[in-house]
This record gives C-alpha cells, sequence and structure tokens, in this order.
C-alpha cells in the first residue's frame, strides 16, 4: 500500500471515530456554537437585542430571530455559554428526535414538564416537554 493511500485511510479513520465519539460534536443554533461564538458575532449575526444586560443578550417581540417567540444568550467573559430557544411555532416530538435523537436523561422535576437532555450529533442540548401532550415550550443549547 502507498503511503498517500495510507494517509487517507488514517485521516477517514480519525474523523469516523470523531464523529462517532462525539469529541467534534457541538450544540449550534443558527450558526451560535456555544463556548466558541463571541458576543460581537452574535449582534453581527442577530443584530441590536431587545435587551443587553451585559451578561445575557434577549431577542424578543420584533426583534426574535426567525421561527422563535424569543431566544436569549448567556455570555461569560464575552463567550456564549449558552442559548435559549423559545420556539415559534408548533414542534413535535418526532422533530426533537430526528434533530437531536434519543434522550440520554429525562428528569421529571414539575408535575407538568419533563426535561430531556440529549447528546447527540448536535451536542449537549435540553428540551423541555409539557408532560400532558408532548410538546417542546423550550430549546436549550448548552
Amino acid at each position: 500500500m502507498n503511503w498517500s493511500r495510507k494517509l487517507i485511510i488514517i485521516v477517514l479513520g480519525i474523523s469516523i471515530f470523531l464523529a462517532v465519539s462525539g469529541l467534534d460534536a457541538r450544540a449550534e443554533w443558527n450558526g451560535i456554537v456555544p463556548n466558541i461564538t463571541t458576543k460581537s458575532q452574535v449582534l453581527s449575526m442577530l443584530g441590536e437585542p431587545s435587551l443587553d444586560s451585559g451578561i445575557v443578550l434577549i431577542y424578543d417581540g420584533q426583534k426574535s430571530p426567525t421561527d422563535t417567540r424569543g431566544a436569549a444568550l448567556f455570555f461569560v467573559n464575552d463567550i456564549v455559554v449558552m442559548v435559549r430557544v423559545i420556539p415559534g411555532k408548533r414542534l413535535t416530538t418526532k422533530w426533537v428526535s430526528t434533530t437531536f435523537g434519543t434522550p440520554k436523561i429525562v428528569y421529571v422535576k414539575n408535575p407538568e414538564l419533563e426535561e430531556h437532555i440529549y447528546n447527540s450529533e448536535s451536542g449537549k442540548v435540553v428540551v423541555i416537554f409539557t408532560k400532558r401532550n408532548k410538546q417542546p415550550i423550550r430549546i436549550d443549547y448548552l
């Protein structure tokens, strides 16, 4: 086997390992990646927020991002650490499972709500469902 073929096999093997192991997985929402995206990048992507506390940017009302009722982005040292999205349209459990896979953990702290934690190719994501009709009402990208 020649050297270039060995190199291709090694690179392909490493890529598959990283994809399967989740080491390169990130929770990403509209191009915003927690622990990577900066506040200035968010402002250039989403524009001026409805509220800027210095630690949290809130986009609601007319400034809500497309397909949301609102979004909050939390920062530490001007780096996004979490994106909280309130969906603007009715999401289904099928959409959630297709997008994030099978939840690794399900918490029931509140008798009305369930918290599903996903650690899939999209990264770590927490989805809050209503227990009665399994309606996703909030998505946190970590």
